[in-house]
């Protein structure tokens, strides 16, 4: 089964890879780059409201333009490619030149080739780490760009405030993971990490001696962003190495895996 599976993997490789050469004429050239001017703004599937949610961009995010589609902007942001609604984004057309067709016609064509072979020879695993990295990567951008909202008791958005399960239940469920609004109750859901093991997304469980009574999401360098408290006032990053949340940490469990 493993065997099968690797070798599946490489056949959807080859054909993604094959795929981006037969397209690359449709999307070699952007029409213009954009910046998103929301809070927050779905990339979506397909230009409408009703499509899945692929990625949540924030304030100031880059993206390419590739086309106009009505209401909505076919943008490139990362590895993926959806469409987001055009009244949330600063839209700067691309000026075309008029000479040089031939040149960069050719450097992208060996570009796209390139990239192509460099595409097949990724191993699934690779892949599989690749994307869970990026996702991650997201979980924490989304959640820091919360930070400075107040700190409400049982708040659970960033109008309202949050409180610090209400926190990680909101940004985790941007992401299609669903927690009920309870520190005690989170803390059994996902899989659980060892502290030196810990990664960019997994939630942080901290104890006062009895059941789990506060979270919050590790971003890196021993650091994590909560909804601390009523005395805070706000959503903060504070230090694992901190005095006081070394005699509380708990544990810690993830969500992003293979």
């Amino acid at each position: 089964m493993q065997l099968y599976k690797r070798t599946s993997g490489r056949v959807l490789l080859l054909t993604l890879a094959l795929a981006m050469l037969l397209s690359i004429t449709a999307f070699a050239e952007k029409i213009g780059d954009g910046t998103v001017t929301a809070d927050s703004l779905r990339l979506r599937k397909e230009a409408g409201t009703e499509s899945a949610v692929l990625s949540m961009l924030t304030n100031g995010t880059k993206m390419d333009v590739l086309e106009e589609a009505g209401d909505w902007y076919l943008v490139s942001y990362r590895s993926l490619m959806g469409y987001v609604h055009r009244d949330y984004v600063d839209f700067a057309p691309v000026i075309a030149a008029e000479e040089a067709e031939t040149a960069e016609g050719e450097a992208d064509a060996a570009e796209a080739a390139e990239l192509a072979l460099s595409m097949v020879s990724i191993q699934p695993e690779e892949e599989a780490e690749s994307a869970c990295a990026s996702l991650q990567q997201e979980i924490v951008d989304y959640a820091c760009s919360l930070i400075g909202c107040r700190y409400v008791y049982g708040g659970t958005s960033p109008s309202g405030g949050f409180d610090c399960s209400g926190f990680t239940m909101y940004v985790y469920g941007q992401f299609g993971y669903s927690l009920p609004h309870a520190s005690s109750s989170q803390g059994g859901y996902g899989t659980p990490v060892a502290k030196d093991d810990l990664q960019m997304g997994d939630m942080i469980l901290f104890s006062n001696g009895g059941p789990i009574s506060h979270v919050g999401i590790y971003i890196g360098d021993g650091k994590f962003v909560h909804a601390s408290s009523s005395r805070t006032g706000y959503v903060v990053v504070s230090g694992l190495s901190e005095s006081y949340w070394v005699s509380r940490y708990y544990g810690a469990r993830r969500f992003v895996t293979e």
